[in-house]
């Protein structure tokens, strides 16, 4: 399904928001109109990253043996210089060209069927990303993307990152003003349905 289509049907029927397709011209602008109701609420801007799958030719290499010491086990697995974080920069970066002339709410949603994760989008906002468990853990891989992007962060109101599993989607979001946070609590925290 064309990612446009699959994300207009999973916001109206997940939350009743009707994102409407704003028609291409000559000067920028976002992908959709966002309305409640009938009502406009503001405007979205998608971006999509798509899989890439381990090769040499986008910076996987792979690794024949790691030992882990602690329970003998021996695995094969592949590294990469990660490039998640400035995938998902460059994202921020576009989104912001196309959205900085509308006004509130304006939102980023990111579809990703890639390796990338929702903590590449909080280094790129927040410039760390944090993992709960027995030690929690503060993960920096890329602090230029932050300090990059830190000018025009301000202009976002709501980033919806949106795993995409086949057909499921799995959404994670992520404040990026008051204004955001007052949609997100208003719209975005209850599923219709519940």
């Amino acid at each position: 399904m064309d990612p446009e289509q699959l994300v207009k049907d999973w916001m109206e029927r997940t939350y009743g928001l009707i994102l409407e397709k704003i028609p291409e011209s000559t000067t920028k602008t976002p992908d959709f109109s966002i309305s409640f109701d009938a009502n406009l609420i503001g405007y979205a801007e998608l971006k999509t990253l798509e899989r890439v799958d381990p090769s040499q030719t986008p910076g996987w290499s792979e690794v024949e043996e790691m030992q882990v010491h602690e329970e003998g086990m021996t695995m094969s697995m592949h590294s990469r210089e990660d490039n998640s974080v400035n995938r998902v920069s460059n994202c921020i970066e576009k989104a912001y060209e196309q959205l900085r002339g509308y006004p509130s709410i304006r939102c980023l949603i990111i579809l990703n069927a890639s390796y990338a994760d929702v903590g590449d989008l909080e280094e790129c906002i927040y410039g760390y990303s944090e993992f709960e468990g027995q030690t929690p853990l503060r993960l920096v891989s890329d602090p230029r993307a932050h300090k990059r992007l830190l000018p025009i962060l301000p202009a976002f109101d709501i980033f919806i990152w949106l795993d995409r599993k086949g057909a499921r989607l799995q959404p994670f979001l992520r404040g990026g003003s008051p204004t955001g946070v007052k949609f997100a609590q208003d719209f975005l925290m209850q599923p219709r349905g519940y």
